[in-house]
């Protein structure tokens, strides 16, 4: 599965599709809850693309035709040295990664995720997951702006009673210059991302700009370039009863 992540990753700046990422957060009563971070590249298995992997393999090892894969592992079983490491190693125990590929039903997609106690675990784990993974995920910021995620500060998400807010969003990789965010641009113009809340109960107000209200969830959709570009604001807060 690896060495397929690793081919795949990078070829996702190369051939442009409409590719979708889905930022989720389930928050239970208590605070504790589930946060997945999901890139959706099934844009990608199209005839040309499997064409691609098939030639640029040996003996066919890298073609997607036939492949059926549904696999999860735990971070804590393929990369427990790197989260001894970790200051706070109990919170990557629970995190996890998720890959999905289907040549029968077109469909490709990584998730991560992350089981958490507390909700300023997320920007725990989002800030230490390239840390985490290592060379295992190069590949995806191939270009300096990987299609990972990180979290701007601590404080990304913070809950008071019955309050929800957002103060600070995601950011891309460190190493991203002008050029690589120009090209990024032009390869992910049509991506969208899209931060779904799942509240334990019904919603009252929100001020996150673009918000859409459903029963106990908020909808919030931009585009993936303008977001990291910084020119999609995401930061508010969500009250609900």
């Amino acid at each position: 599965m690896n060495r397929l992540a690793l081919l795949i990753l990078p070829l996702a700046f190369l051939f442009t599709g409409c590719f979708e990422i889905l930022e989720e957060l389930y928050l239970q009563k208590g605070g504790k809850g589930s946060y997945l971070y999901s890139i959706d590249m099934s844009a990608m298995m199209d005839e040309s693309m499997k064409e691609f992997l098939q030639s640029a393999g040996e003996e066919g090892e890298n073609s997607l035709a036939g492949v059926e894969l549904d696999s999860t592992v735990y971070f804590r079983d393929t990369h427990a040295e790197e989260i001894k490491s970790l200051d706070k190693p109990e919170i990557f125990e629970r995190a996890f990664m998720k890959m999905e590929i289907s040549d029968a039903n077109d469909r490709m997609v990584i998730r991560f995720g992350l089981d958490f106690e507390k909700i300023d675990e997320i920007a725990y784990f989002l800030q230490n997951l390239d840390q985490v993974t290592g060379d295992a995920m190069e590949g995806g910021m191939s270009m300096g702006a990987g299609l990972l995620p990180g979290a701007k500060s601590a404080e990304m998400f913070a809950l008071k009673g019955k309050k929800l807010s957002r103060v600070s969003g995601l950011e891309m990789a460190e190493e991203a210059s002008e050029e690589d965010m120009g090209m990024l641009s032009l390869f992910m113009e049509s991506a969208t991302f899209r931060t779904v809340y799942h509240l334990p109960g019904s919603v009252k107000k929100t001020t996150i700009p673009g918000a859409v209200i459903e029963g106990n969830t908020v909808t919030v959709e931009s585009s993936f370039t303008d977001l990291m570009k910084g020119e999609s604001n995401t930061d508010g807060y969500i009250k609900f009863k």
